[in-house]
């Protein structure tokens, strides 16, 4: 089954998969987001906890 959804942490440790869509998207403009991306924002999705999949 393909995840509609997939990706994995900055370091590549940790890797996530869901399959619904997401109840919020939008644009992160902190500082944290700004140094980790090196640009003006990153964009942001939000998922119920229950349905993401998380694994190493």
């Amino acid at each position: 089954m393909n995840a509609k959804y997939s990706g994995r942490c900055l370091c590549g440790e940790i890797s996530y998969s869901v399959d619904i869509e997401p109840v919020f998207t939008g644009n992160c403009h902190c500082k944290d987001c700004q140094r980790s991306s090196g640009g003006a924002f990153i964009p942001a999705m939000l998922f119920p906890e229950k349905k993401c999949g998380c694994f190493r």
